[in-house]
């Protein structure tokens, strides 16, 4: 990536956790920002400065939020995107054959056909810039017990990834990140009590400065956490 100042980042799931920190750094080094959430504006303007541009936008519906987002370009007129991060992700502890089926829907809708439509309806403003599109995934990708679904969204997005970097391949990055357990609320959201093993997740800043260094590389697939910083490996698609 090149020096952040003046570029356009698009930053999805901007309002909490592993998103807000990293609209947050992009923001200090001068980087013109579209980020978005579920939350309206007036409950989370007063988290960003005036440098960042705030929409809402719902992706359990994944059509509406593309066209927010492509609208929101126009608007703008950001004819090119030099960085789009697709962070906003959803997940649900449950037995796959218990799973009820609309929180399947909303996991898959949130973190595997959003991702998709929204990487696809950016895609002509990411090739012009020949900028970069990074998809936040997750260790889950190769299967975690309770997280069947979120474990198939995500190793969907890996596989998409895989294959736009082919297409794009001269043209623009496709990248994809998998963190490991981090220290934010998704996991409460989710249902899931991590009491006996939050010693093993990553402080939110530490993974927040691991993932935006590997952002700045477009070394893809990578995976940012415990097992790698203790493996201190950042492997490409020939091991994976």
């Amino acid at each position: 990536m090149r020096n952040n100042t003046m570029l356009n980042i698009l930053i999805t799931g901007g309002t909490d956790g592993l998103g807000f920190k990293l609209v947050e750094s992009y923001a200090k080094k001068g980087a013109n920002i579209i980020t978005t959430g579920r939350e309206t504006e007036n409950n989370v303007r007063q988290k960003f400065p005036d440098s960042v541009k705030y929409i809402q936008a719902d992706q359990t519906n994944p059509r509406a939020a593309a066209e927010k987002i492509s609208a929101t370009f126009q608007s703008l007129n950001w004819t090119k995107c030099d960085l789009a991060i697709l962070n906003a992700g959803a997940g649900y502890v449950y037995d796959p054959f218990s799973e009820d089926i609309n929180k399947l829907k909303e996991t898959l809708a949130v973190n595997l056909y959003s991702p998709i439509q929204i990487s696809l309806a950016i895609s002509p403003a990411l090739l012009l810039a020949g900028g970069q599109l990074t998809l936040i995934g997750s260790v889950a990708h190769k299967g975690a017990e309770k997280f069947a679904s979120y474990s198939a969204a995500k190793a969907g997005q890996h596989g998409f990834i895989r294959a736009l970097s082919e297409e794009w391949r001269g043209r623009a990055i496709a990248q994809i990140i998998h963190p490991g357990a981090m220290m934010t609320n998704m996991h409460t959201k989710a249902d899931f009590n991590t009491d006996k093993i939050r010693f093993l997740f990553t402080p939110l800043n530490i993974a927040a400065r691991a993932v935006e260094r590997q952002i700045s590389k477009g070394i893809t697939p990578v995976t940012v956490g415990i097992r790698s910083r203790i493996r201190g490996s950042f492997t490409g698609w020939r091991n994976n």
